[in-house]
């Protein structure tokens, strides 16, 4: 089968890929194609991560279905020709040295010259600051003393010796400081959501904080009037431009709620009361293979969930000859409606013997909607 596959930009292709291929097969066709190394790719299904070790069997992908594919902007480099790489340095030719002249050992010569007593050394007399000591004793002359009165004032009038001139010390003025860019500003914490519920035309600003889930987000929706006090169980989160179900676990800023702040909301059908109108009961259905013409009676319970087909039908498979397909991959039809598997019979409106048919693919997780009504 064939999906979509959108990059960023509003582009997009189609691959054919099969139930049995994992992610990591998946994104080795796109590497082949788009030239995209596998570890750059990211593949986003209903708002939720595709893992590589996942079958396609598993993720509920269809035919038709769009994978949003993100990858970085920083892709490996394209290989490096040779006209690319510098030019080699050519080889420097040996130098010719000039031949060594060649010298003989001889095991008798030796290099130490021999003993001559005329070269030894007579000492010289040094006093301890190494100043040669004099034969004559050193005459010291006593510094002349002012006698007269006349002398004494002399001294006294000389003018004090001038101190020499201090330059003043002129510092490099310090450099300016670089200038930084102004930071930029902290992402917004709260969003303004738009929220559209049923029986309304315009839609209701809620405001919420980015790290708040969706649960937090229905609560806030039922103590407002426009809901008419619907239980927080029965509420269901879609959102219009992924088309997915947003789960009540789910954070606000995982779910991109920043750039697409539009929510719809849809109501799950309110479960009857114990003793009322319409209380459980045993049917006889009828179910038709896909490719095949029996049709195989089933007893079942009318508050059984329509999965307990998917049991009784792989047990028949071994003893009536009919083929289902590999790993699950169908889906129940009944009056022309696409059956929920987790909803009951009787939510379906299903009556003894009625005709169930098998039809061969996968559907997604899009909100229930409650069938037609027969009317008699």
């Amino acid at each position: 089968m064939e999906v979509n596959l959108e990059v960023p930009g509003g582009n997009s292709f189609s691959i054919e890929i099969d139930p049995a291929e994992t992610i990591l097969d998946i994104k080795l066709k796109v590497q082949n194609s788009l030239h995209i190394p596998i570890s750059l790719q990211t593949f986003i299904f209903n708002g939720q991560l595709l893992q590589d070790d996942l079958h396609v069997w598993e993720s509920q992908l269809l035919q038709g279905s769009r994978i949003y594919l993100q990858f970085s902007a920083n892709l490996a480099p394209s290989p490096v020709s040779d006209s690319d790489l510098p030019p080699q340095s050519q080889p420097t030719p040996e130098l010719q040295l000039p031949p060594l002249p060649s010298c003989e050992y001889d095991p008798l010569w030796d290099p130490t010259p021999s003993w001559d007593p005329s070269l030894e050394l007579i000492p010289t007399p040094y006093d301890l600051f190494g100043m040669q000591e004099s034969s004559s004793s050193m005459q010291v002359m006593p510094m002349p003393m002012p006698n007269t009165p006349s002398q004494l004032q002399e001294l006294e009038e000389l003018p004090p010796p001038a101190s020499p001139p201090v330059e003043p010390l002129h510092l490099p003025a310090p450099p300016p400081p670089p200038m930084m860019p102004n930071p930029p500003p902290p992402p917004p914490s709260k969003v303004t959501l738009k929220v559209k519920v049923p029986n309304s035309i315009n839609r209701i600003p809620i405001e919420m904080e980015l790290g708040e889930t969706f649960l937090k987000l229905k609560e806030k929706l039922v103590e407002r009037e426009d809901i008419g006090g619907v239980a927080v169980e029965r509420i269901v989160f879609q959102s219009p431009t992924m088309r997915a179900e947003l789960h009540d676990c789910q954070v606000l800023q995982n779910c991109f709620v920043a750039e697409n702040p539009e929510i719809d909301v849809y109501l799950k059908p309110a479960l009857p009361a114990a003793g009322a109108r319409g209380a459980a009961r045993r049917l006889k259905v009828k179910v038709r293979p896909m490719h095949s013409r029996q049709k195989l009676e089933i007893e079942v319970n009318s508050a059984d969930r329509v999965s307990v087909l998917r049991p009784e039908l792989d047990r028949l498979q071994l003893t009536r000859g009919f083929r289902l397909p590999q790993y699950g991959a169908y889906f129940f039809i009944h009056m022309q409606h696409e059956m929920h598997e987790e909803e009951s019979f009787q939510w379906h409106d299903v009556r003894d013997g009625d005709l169930i048919e098998t039809f061969d693919g996968y559907v997604t997780d899009a909100p229930p909607s409650r069938p037609r009504q027969r009317y008699t």
